[in-house]
C-alpha cells in the first residue's frame, strides 16, 4: 500500500530523549496555523541567514489575494526553495503555478506503509507517464550536497522502496516560526524545512516501535538517510 502524506505537513516537537543526537544539517521550523503572509515573513527572515536549501511542506492555493503575491515574492527571493507535490490516483496535487513558477524545484512525497499501516519506506525516484520524477527528500538533498545526490542516483532504482532508518539515534533541531530569539548561526548553510507542527495529533503517522511521528519529521528522516547513503532496498 502506498502512502502519500499530504503536504500540509507536520513536524515533531523536540525529542524528549535527552540522549538523542541532533542531525546537524537539518533544521525544522514550525509554521503553526499561520497564514500565507506570516509564512512569507518567516521565509524572508530565513532568507537573510543563507541556508543552502529551504523545503516547504505545504500546498499553496491561489486565492488572488495580496498575501498570495507576498508569499510568491518571498519564495522567489529564497535560495533554492523546494515545494512538495503528491501524485495519487492518477492525479497531481500541487501548489498553484504562481508559487511553482518561482520555486527552485518541486519533489514528490512518496512514502510506503507495511501491512499494519506503519510508515517504513520511501521511494526516491518515481516514474509517472514515462517521466522520471524525484522525491521531495531527494530534491532537497541534491541542493544541499550535489555529490552525494549523484551517488544516490547511481544506487537507487526508480519505483523501488527503500527502508527509512529510524534507529539512527538522531533527531532534528526544531525552531518555532514565531520565535524571534533564534539567530542565523542555527540555519546558515543548512537544510531548512518548514511545515505545520500542530498543535494536536493530526498528520501523525505510526513508525516502527509504536511511536507516532509527524509528516515533516519523517521527511527529514528520509533526507538524512539519503545524505548518509543509508538506504536499504525493501524486498
Amino acid at each position: 500500500m502506498i502512502l502519500a502524506i499530504l503536504a500540509f505537513g507536520c513536524v515533531e516537537k523536540k525529542s524528549n530523549d535527552k540522549t538523542a543526537r541532533l542531525f546537524q544539517p537539518i533544521v525544522i521550523f514550525n509554521a503553526g496555523d499561520e497564514d500565507k503572509a506570516s509564512i512569507a515573513h518567516l521565509l524572508n527572515r530565513i532568507n537573510t541567514c543563507s541556508p543552502k536549501v529551504i523545503g516547504i511542506n505545504f500546498l499553496f492555493g491561489n486565492n488572488g489575494q495580496v498575501m498570495d503575491t507576498t508569499l510568491s515574492n518571498s519564495i522567489k527571493g529564497s535560495q533554492n526553495a523546494v515545494l512538495t507535490s503528491i501524485y495519487q490516483d492518477e492525479a497531481y496535487f500541487r501548489s498553484d503555478t504562481l508559487f511553482r513558477s518561482v520555486a527552485a524545484g518541486e519533489g514528490l512525497i512518496e512514502l510506503g506503509v507495511d501491512d499494519k499501516g506503519i510508515v517504513t519506506k520511501q521511494m526516491i525516484f518515481v516514474s509517472i507517464a514515462d517521466e522520471l520524477k524525484w522525491s521531495f527528500p531527494m530534491t532537497v538533498a541534491s541542493y544541499y550536497d550535489a555529490d552525494k545526490s549523484v551517488v544516490t542516483m547511481h544506487n537507487a532504482v526508480a519505483d523501488e522502496y527503500y527502508e527509512i532508518n529510524y534507529e539512527s539515534g538522531e533527531d532534528f533541531m526544531i525552531l518555532e516560526g514565531n520565535d524571534s530569539t533564534w539567530d542565523c548561526s542555527s540555519i546558515k548553510d543548512k537544510i531548512v524545512l518548514i511545515g505545520f507542527l500542530g498543535p494536536g495529533s493530526k498528520d501523525t503517522y505510526s513508525i516502527p516501535g509504536g511511536e507516532k511521528k509527524y509528516a515533516t519529521w519523517i521527511l527529514a528522516s528520509c533526507i538524512r538517510d539519503i545524505l548518509n547513503g543509508d538506504f536499504k532496498k525493501v524486498n
